[in-house]
């Protein structure tokens, strides 16, 4: 597995500035080139998903997206997947995950403490970005089921990577979310402390790709609470700033 530390660059917008952390896939130890995977930071604003929010239309158009094109959902916490191809760029639909295999379409998630996981099979083609919070964990292998059923694609052939999410130092739950979380996820996933108990989105999700096949795995373990450059559920409090996740492989 590979750490990528939430490095962020900065993209022009007229006389913005907006800040941008990329992720490039590593599959069998090679970066994988022509895509864009990126996390927006907390500073370029709140990305819900909206037709007519101008912070979106300002980082897809700073990232030479065409907006028209960019497939985004209103997310539930759920582990509900959604397809995208040239015919269908879905905006505004219920879900948490994006599944597509066709070039030139990009796919947003929103995220704010939740974790993004960004897919793509080397051999089929096929790509999927989804948001994955507690309620959601299990959703990356749901994509990944659908991206074999859909487009043939293998575990083995491809390469993931876990954003920037809240990490186990500041995710205290409750003894039952803990319980069930392990029960599910196994005890890597929860941590105990001075009788706290604390979630770790990413080791749940690293054991469940492991545990479907996938072995060419990315992570950053940078904290959305305790790191202002992001954008935090529990640390922003109502007013949160949810950050967009992006998947894109030009046509």
């Amino acid at each position: 597995m590979m750490l990528y530390p939430f490095n962020l660059d900065f993209v022009n917008y007229g006389d913005k500035k907006i800040p941008v952390a990329h992720y490039p896939f590593m599959f069998n130890g090679k970066t994988v080139p022509g895509v864009l995977c990126a996390v927006s930071g907390r500073l370029a604003g709140d990305m819900i998903c909206e037709k007519d929010n101008s912070a979106r239309l300002a980082l897809f158009s700073a990232l030479r997206l065409d907006f028209r094109r960019v497939a985004g959902l209103w997310q539930i916490h759920s582990r509900d997947l959604v397809s995208a191809g040239k015919d269908r760029v879905p905006f505004g639909v219920k879900g948490d995950g994006l599944v597509c295999a066709e070039r030139g379409i990009a796919l947003s998630v929103t995220v704010a403490d939740c974790l993004p996981v960004f897919l793509y099979d080397t051999q089929s083609g096929a790509f999927a970005l989804v948001h994955s919070g507690w309620k959601g964990t299990g959703i990356a292998v749901k994509a990944l089921e659908l991206m074999k059923e859909k487009w043939g694609a293998k575990a083995q052939s491809t390469a993931a990577i876990l954003g920037p999410c809240i990490q186990p130092c500041c995710y205290n739950v409750d003894k039952e979310r803990a319980r069930v979380f392990a029960a599910d996820f196994g005890g890597q996933s929860v941590r105990r402390g001075g009788g706290t108990y604390y979630l770790d989105l990413q080791a749940a999700n690293i054991k469940l790709l492991k545990d479907a096949g996938v072995r060419n795995i990315a992570f950053c373990k940078d904290c959305t609470f305790t790191d202002g450059r992001l954008g935090s559920f529990r640390r922003e409090g109502a007013s949160y700033t949810r950050m967009a996740a992006v998947l894109y492989f030009p046509g």
